[in-house]
């Protein structure tokens, strides 16, 4: 299993993302924050998180999230289980961008089990590669470079 967030630049990145053998590339947009949406999702769903446990702290997120991806939304969705977590990433039509309905959409991109615990250690580490490489305010300086329309710090 494998997580990187790389090619930050001027609110566009790659995501790889590499599960049960088979690897896919995401290309989340400055519309949304790919990155910090997406750790506190997978915060939200630890069991350590509590819901409204004191303020500023990650809240339940309830149905996923959307990375806006140009004419595409993917909406990955965790369910946990104990020790496993299925993630489901599901590719939706954006219309704020492609007003033309997209006849194959909605479809399911990757429906994957795996342990929860190594997903989290492979996505703290990405984090941890990130903030060594571009330090604390790095990524969202990096991120937003412009002024795009993402949730403030």
């Amino acid at each position: 299993m494998k997580f990187s967030y790389i090619d930050i630049k001027s609110g566009n990145a790659t995501c790889i993302f590499e599960i049960d053998k088979k690897k896919f590339e995401f290309y989340p947009s400055f519309h949304s924050d790919g990155l910090g949406d997406f750790v506190t999702y997978l915060a939200s769903v630890h069991p350590l998180c509590k819901l409204s446990w004191k303020d500023g702290a990650f809240h339940k997120t309830i149905g996923g999230i959307h990375w806006d991806a140009g004419p595409f939304l993917l909406f990955w969705e965790f369910k946990r289980d104990f020790e496993d977590l299925t993630i489901t990433i599901t590719e939706k039509q954006n219309f704020k961008v492609e007003q033309t309905k997209i006849p194959h959409l909605p479809r399911e991109i990757i429906k994957a089990t795996c342990d929860f615990e190594e997903f989290v250690i492979c996505v703290v580490r990405e984090l941890d590669r990130i903030i060594n490489l571009r330090g604390i305010l790095g990524y969202r300086q990096e991120w937003q470079n412009h002024t795009f329309p993402l949730m403030p710090l």
